[in-house]
């Protein structure tokens, strides 16, 4: 659950902030490619995260279930 809230939180910080920074026609081509940059990386640890969450949800789905 944690990893999934991670990887949320960090899809927000890319929608709510990179975006705009990404989207704003005043912005300096510094600003733009370091905007883009980050938003590279946010991406690929989202990535890398919501395949950790698929992994670890298959392993405890072939888990059998603990004695009570």
């Amino acid at each position: 659950i944690v990893l999934f809230i991670f990887a949320v939180a960090i899809g927000a910080v890319n929608l709510l902030r990179l975006k705009p920074q990404l989207l704003d026609e005043t912005s300096s081509s510094q600003n733009l490619k370091a905007a883009a940059g980050q938003l590279r990386f946010n991406v690929s640890v989202e990535l890398f995260l919501g395949t950790t969450v698929v992994i670890v949800v298959a392993i405890l789905g072939i888990l059998p279930p603990s004695v009570h």
